[in-house]
């Protein structure tokens, strides 16, 4: 999945990429090792960002954690240039707050 990921997001270098659900940067790293595009990742969960934090210190200055619901993003319409969504879908409610978190990007990539 990583593999495809990447060469999806090959041309993305320094674009702004939201991962949703980046739980301890397991998809995140890879794609900041090898595309380093401006990276958020999001998750809902504290202790999920501390792990992300702790291995990502090399990547500071590209990328940015962010402790929020993924039903409710804290972000303007359009920012991002691609959203990421990694094995996640079922966190959600409904199909309505899946598709309102869909259009947060001009781009929307499914693993």
């Amino acid at each position: 999945m990583i593999n495809g990921l990447t060469s999806t997001l090959a041309g993305f270098k320094n674009r702004l990429v939201l991962e949703v659900s980046v739980g301890s940067g397991r998809s995140a790293l890879p794609l900041l090792a090898n595309i380093v595009p401006q990276l958020v990742g999001l998750d809902l969960s504290q202790e999920m960002l501390q792990q992300a934090k702790l291995k990502a210190k090399s990547f500071k200055k590209n990328l940015v954690f962010i402790q929020a619901d993924a039903e409710q993003l804290p972000f303007i319409r359009d920012i991002f240039d691609w959203t990421v969504f990694m094995s996640m879908m079922h966190y959600f409610s409904s199909t309505e707050k899946i598709l309102r978190t869909f259009t947060m990007s001009k781009r929307l990539t499914r693993v």
